[in-house]
């Protein structure tokens, strides 16, 4: 039987710890080595048994018997030895490892009131900072607003999107169009179109014609701007520095199209 060198794990404990725990590995090396040297000395005195006993020389085999008692006497030894040490090892180990845990407790226990002082320090003016900013943005925007209830003659509408990028959202496919192409059944001889119950006819026949699209009021995924999806909470469970116009609803999603202007 062998013993194989002990798998180490990672130490980052203490450098006492540290220390102790490679000692004692160091120990724990040199017994499997010396355990492992005295069990080869022993298989080579077992391999040369039968040429003690060939030799039909008593005191040979005294003197072979001797050899063999006192290398089973070292292996006895080494083999406690390294038992001892091993059993050492792996309560530094676990000493160690419970000595890093304590070490990333406390240093977390000091995030954490770090943390809990820059909530109490910083949060209230920066949010409440932040809260006016949206509130005067809002404000500023809604004279445009008013201002697009009653254009003057010849003037378009002012676009009310407030963020650099423009509108985030996402018109209807062909948007920009006013007119659409169908399929229609007509009179060839006047070229009108035919009644829409009549489906066939002798002097009918299928035509592709431009007819008016009716344009969507609203795009289909609206512009989400910042003044309506910014929630800003409070300390307490119910109280908000500036609650969101449109809390709950998702501000995430593909944007496919980003048109210069819209008006929201």
């Amino acid at each position: 039987m062998a013993f194989g060198r002990k798998q180490r794990k990672e130490s980052t404990g203490g450098a006492a710890a540290a220390g102790t725990l490679e000692h004692l590995r160091r120990d724990l090396d040199a017994a499997s080595a010396e355990f492992d040297a005295a069990q080869r000395e022993h298989q080579s005195l077992e391999d040369r048994r039968d040429d003690a006993l060939a030799s039909e020389d008593v005191a040979e085999l005294e003197a072979h018997e001797t050899a063999v008692g006192a290398v089973e006497r070292r292996l006895a030894v080494a083999q406690t030895r390294h038992a001892r040490l091993a059993g050492e090892v792996d309560a530094a180990e676990v000493e160690a490892e419970q000595a890093r845990r304590r070490a990333f407790y406390a240093q977390a226990e000091q995030a954490l009131a770090e943390a809990r002082q820059v909530i109490a320090d910083e949060y209230p003016a920066a949010a409440q900072a932040l809260a006016d900013i949206l509130k005067r943005a809002g404000q500023l925007r809604s004279v445009a607003r008013e201002a697009n209830a009653s254009l003057p003659d010849g003037a378009e509408p002012l676009d009310t999107v407030l963020e650099p990028g423009g509108f985030n959202g996402r018109l209807y496919a062909d948007g920009n169009k006013l007119v659409t192409t169908r399929r229609v059944l007509v009179d060839k001889r006047t070229g009108e179109p035919a009644h829409p119950d009549v489906v066939r006819g002798p002097n009918l026949v299928e035509r592709e014609v431009e007819v008016e699209r009716e344009v969507p009021r609203e795009p289909a995924i609206p512009h989400k701007g910042v003044i309506e999806f910014t929630n800003i909470p409070g300390f307490t469970a119910e109280t908000y520095i500036y609650p969101a116009p449109a809390w709950g609803h998702a501000r995430s999603g593909p944007v496919t199209e980003t048109p210069r202007q819209h008006h929201v």
